[in-house]
């Protein structure tokens, strides 16, 4: 139990999908994202062999421990900062959890997801429903689905893009990327936010050859987001040397960046005869922080 003074009055759950810290905790980590269904024994081979590339663990649960860190001692006390995840720890009932006997009068969730999503609500809402209404805090909470229309935003990738020092090079082509997501028709606003994102970066910096699509489509479902990231490739055109890869639907390094971008479709494009990079991600930057903060700072007013 922590004591009273520990908290402030208002309350940040980070929110995140969540990953593993060791390779022994794969199997156990599958078995939540399964919901107690039998793990299939290519989900448990294809997650240990990517988990084993690189070093058996994701790095994302450690920038988003230091990017918590950041975000409460850049919030002055004003709030607290808590990391909730949906499929490791620390869980959502977790971070509610640390509150017991708390002062925390009124909670924001916000989930490290740029742009707003049905299925996102959907995955993450309801749980942070159900234990605001379990802690007393119903009423007293706001939900943030998507932040890709603050300027900061935008600003923030402008930045990452100019840092790759190749927006002015005629033979280069900037591959902007997002999630892929199941049942897209019913996804219009995380579609358009995707491609006004790209639309509105791309003109300001003047890139002359960029096209993007959606990555890390699943095994199951239908009616996933098009155009695949792999359409994308196949119609770059003729005199490019350079792609750089942009995972603008991305906050921060994990294996879905690592793998599903910079090894799976980087050695396509290797293939194509065309050297690959990719831009930084926001991670736990200065620019990340200052973009939360002001997320933050307009929920506390709307609070």
């Amino acid at each position: 139990m922590h004591s009273q003074d520990k908290y402030g009055k208002t309350a940040v759950l980070l929110m995140g999908y969540g990953s593993p810290d060791r390779l022994s905790d794969v199997s156990k980590y599958l078995s939540g994202i399964y919901e107690g269904r039998p793990v299939p024994d290519y989900a448990l081979a294809e997650n240990l062999a990517k988990y084993s590339m690189f070093g058996g663990s994701s790095p994302s649960n450690h920038i988003l421990r230091e990017l918590r860190e950041k975000l409460e001692a850049a919030m002055s006390g004003m709030v607290t900062v808590l990391l909730a995840f949906k499929h490791w720890k620390p869980w959502i009932s977790d971070a509610y959890n640390l509150l017991n006997g708390s002062t925390v009068k009124s909670i924001t969730g916000i989930p490290l997801f740029p742009f707003p999503s049905k299925n996102v609500e959907m995955s993450y809402r309801s749980e942070f429903e159900k234990m605001n209404l379990e802690h007393g805090l119903s009423g007293r909470s706001s939900f943030v689905n998507g932040f890709s229309k603050n300027g900061k935003f935008r600003h923030l990738w402008k930045s990452l893009i100019k840092g790759t020092g190749r927006e002015g090079d005629s033979k280069t082509h900037f591959l902007f990327s997002a999630h892929s997501l199941p049942n897209s028709q019913a996804e219009a606003d995380y579609m358009d936010s995707f491609r006004d994102s790209v639309e509105d970066v791309a003109a300001d910096l003047g890139l002359r050859n960029y096209s993007y699509g959606f990555q890390s489509q699943g095994r199951y479902g239908s009616g996933w987001s098009q155009p695949r990231i792999e359409d994308s490739i196949a119609s770059i055109g003729r005199g490019i040397a350079h792609v750089v890869a942009v995972p603008i639907g991305f906050c921060y390094d994990h294996l879905e960046i690592l793998y599903d971008l910079d090894f799976i479709v980087g050695n396509m494009i290797r293939n194509m005869g065309i050297a690959y990079s990719r831009t930084e991600l926001p991670n736990n930057s200065k620019e990340m922080l200052e973009l939360l903060k002001e997320i933050v700072l307009s929920e506390v007013k709307t609070n």
